[in-house]
């Protein structure tokens, strides 16, 4: 009885087995044979009788072996004509080989024509070559497509808001913007309206714009400041602009032009503009310029107020920020 139960289920194990192997064959095979053009079968060579053969030297690249020895093949089908020499290989016995095979699809073209291997090949190559290019101009195509779609759809978005109640209402006044925004913004906003305006700034003559008021602050017997102001001061932080290197208090004065409720002052650094300094070269570095500012802001009767600087001045600010001399009067610096 038991010996029956192991026949049994060794049956069962072998025919799983069967089984498994036969489903693992099917699931790999993923186009039917129906379907797949049958390759013309490899010509085979002619019989040695309807060829002569003769080695020669060969040419070209490949050192003594192919130029010294003679290593090439070169067969004449005698019922056609037709020659052909080989030397792909160094070797002898393969390209007499490769000669052989060469001869019979010359032979197979020349019998058959476009029904031979040679051409169906070659067939094969340009459908798959024709269909890769014609997948890449698709692709590309579409590509454009959802570009062009993409434009389009951007545009109705962009007439859509044109239309809205708040767009009837006109565009925010400048000023509203500005006060509206956080004090640090304010800052970052200065100096986007100097970037905006620096092709028409440098299109104007030398200080052709002038300022409301400049005035000469004197810090030391050698040392005075010119500053210049625009506007009354307000309840919002002035703006302290400060200049580069060759610049004096008239370098922002486009910018300042565009903040006309914004009580905005313009310091030369000493040396510069009508700012008069020491003969000493050594009393012109960072240090020394910041510390003028720092004398000098307590002068100017101001509350809180922003430092907005470009290179030179930039770097004057950022020691100014960093020395935490005015505390919370300094709401924001801009380098």
């Amino acid at each position: 009885m038991l010996q029956e139960g192991f026949q049994i289920l060794r049956r069962s194990l072998v025919l799983d087995h069967a089984l498994t192997s036969y489903i693992t064959k099917c699931s790999i095979t993923t186009t039917s044979a129906k379907w797949v053009k049958k390759m013309p079968d490899r010509p085979k060579p002619p019989p040695e009788e309807e060829f002569t053969e003769v080695f020669l030297h060969g040419s070209g690249p490949g050192g003594q072996k192919i130029n010294k020895t003679s290593s090439a093949v070169q067969l004449k089908h005698i019922p056609t004509g037709l020659v052909l020499k080989v030397q792909e290989h160094r070797s002898r016995s393969q390209n007499r080989k490769l000669a052989r095979q060469k001869l019979a699809e010359r032979l197979d073209v020349m019998e058959r024509g476009s029904e031979s291997r040679v051409a169906v090949k070659a067939e094969v190559k340009r459908k798959k070559k024709s269909s890769a290019t014609k997948k890449t101009k698709r692709k590309y195509r579409r590509l454009e497509e959802e570009k062009a779609r993409e434009l389009e759809e951007a545009e109705d978005d962009d007439l859509a808001e044109d239309d809205s109640p708040e767009a009837a209402k006109g565009p925010e006044p400048i000023e509203h913007y500005i006060k509206s925004r956080p004090l640090i913004f304010r800052a970052h906003f200065v100096f986007f309206l100097l970037v905006i305006h620096a092709r028409s700034f440098l299109s104007y003559p030398p200080f052709s714009l002038k300022m409301s008021a400049s005035k000469l602050y004197t810090l030391s017997p050698s040392t005075s400041l010119e500053v210049t102001t625009s506007n009354l001061p307000t309840t919002a932080p002035s703006l302290i602009f400060l200049h580069f290197w060759g610049g004096s208090s008239q370098t922002y004065s486009q910018v300042i032009s565009h903040l006309p409720t914004h009580h905005s002052i313009s310091i030369s650094f000493r040396g510069w503009g009508h700012s008069t300094g020491p003969q000493d070269p050594s009393a012109y570095s960072i240090h020394t310029l910041a510390s003028d500012i720092e004398s000098l802001i307590p002068s100017l009767n101001i509350a809180d107020f922003i430092l907005t600087g470009h290179s030179m001045g930039g770097k004057v600010a950022q020691l100014l920020a960093g020395r935490n001399i005015f505390g919370a009067r300094l709401k924001a610096w801009y380098y």
